[in-house]
């Protein structure tokens, strides 16, 4: 009984083992994490960067990957913002980097991506009219010289990000700053509904979850 016991408690440890390596067969390779970084940065005197260009500080996140047409759930993943790349962590300093040509889609901590134009951005609100999305980025700020000591501060990852918006399926990008200013442009034929909506419900173009409120309205009209 004790070994019947034990086959089916090792079973769900198999499956989800499984699942990683048939993910895995999508093309990829694995990479030390300081090859990571040495194949993006312009940085001969391999002066130290604090931060880093990964969304998530850790790797413990599960999420999804989709590749032509089917679907790998994973765990330890992040997504690389440096390089535009997904991966998961394989041990201490190695990392499974997937194949961005093979990737239609994926998750990380619920957070959804989808690739548009060879880029990944994540999806914020995905709707019929208009699509609401986050281009991340990263950019290295120059440490500070102290002129009075000669010493300098360490450059550093800094992550930001920007709005973009997507009409429909076959719609260009545009860029978008929230402001009142852009909603006439923006919501065009249901300007006023839009406008009343953010006005009877205090709504703020500085707070990501109110501008994500506005794209959700705007879609159910």
């Amino acid at each position: 009984m004790k070994i019947i016991l034990l086959i089916f408690s090792f079973l769900p440890f198999l499956f989800a083992n499984a699942q990683t390596l048939e993910a895995e067969s999508i093309i990829g390779s694995v990479t030390s994490m300081n090859d990571l970084f040495t194949k993006q940065l312009k940085n001969p005197n391999k002066e130290e960067i604090i931060g880093t260009p990964f969304l998530f500080p850790n790797w413990e996140n599960p999420g999804i990957v989709y590749s032509e047409g089917n679907k790998h759930s994973l765990r330890k993943l992040n997504y690389n913002i440096l390089s535009d790349e997904i991966g998961s962590l394989k041990g201490k300093d190695s990392v499974f980097v997937y194949n961005k040509a093979k990737i239609d889609s994926f998750t990380i901590n619920k957070k959804v991506f989808k690739k548009y134009n060879e880029s990944f951005y994540e999806v914020l609100n995905g709707g019929v009219k208009i699509n609401l999305l986050k281009k991340y980025k990263v950019e290295i700020v120059e440490g500070m010289f102290n002129p009075i000591d000669g010493t300098k501060e360490k450059n550093r990852f800094k992550i930001i990000d920007d709005f973009y918006i997507k009409r429909g399926n076959n719609g260009g990008f545009e860029k978008y700053i929230p402001s009142r200013k852009s909603i006439s442009s923006i919501f065009k034929e249901n300007n006023d509904l839009v406008k009343k909506f953010i006005k009877e419900n205090k709504l703020s173009f500085k707070k990501e979850e109110d501008v994500i409120e506005i794209f959700e309205y705007y879609n159910k009209l």
